[in-house]
């Protein structure tokens, strides 16, 4: 099962990269982007200072209107053993630097996000260094095709990686 897991990040690390590049050179082009997007690698501190660090990964994208989207995240903490989860979108939301995803945990060795449960990740691109982006995710218990309008996530520190939040509108 671990050499599957890794498979599959690897393989969402690579779309994560030809989708970022896709997008940033679609934006400083002479065309708007065509496709919402979410992309990102990165670590916060979800327990605070003294927790333990938690690795998030994304690769999400859908039409401007949320349709059509497709994508997934994974969350790893960095404790022993190491507790993570990986979810596939049920929806996505994007509107200007803000974004909410859902997604259906598809595999899981986290005792408190079993497989068949939702989460929800909300996210606030701020622009660089990318350390001022927010994040926020836990449980979702509400219709899971029907994603809650972006709000500001409640701070989560961002201690290393980046963030890109694309509003193609």
């Amino acid at each position: 099962m671990h050499r599957t897991l890794k498979h599959v990040m690897t393989g969402l690390a690579a779309a994560c990269l030809v989708l970022g590049t896709t997008q940033v050179a679609s934006a400083t082009g002479s065309s708007a982007p065509r496709y919402d997007s979410i992309v990102g690698n990165l670590v916060n501190n979800p327990n605070g200072e003294n927790g333990g660090l938690a690795d998030f990964q994304i690769l999400a994208v859908s039409n401007p209107d949320g349709s059509n989207f497709a994508g997934g995240f994974r969350v790893a903490t960095k404790t022993s053993p190491v507790q993570q989860y990986i979810a596939v979108l049920t929806c996505m939301r994007v509107q200007g630097n803000m974004a909410t995803v859902v997604g259906k945990i598809v595999w899981s060795t986290h005792p408190e996000r079993p497989v068949g449960t939702y989460t929800r990740v909300r996210f606030e691109d701020v622009g660089r260094p990318s350390t001022y982006d927010k994040i926020q995710f836990g449980p979702y218990t509400a219709d899971p095709t029907v994603c809650p309008d972006p709000v500001p996530p409640m701070r989560e520190p961002i201690t290393a990686g980046w963030l890109s939040v694309i509003d193609a509108t």
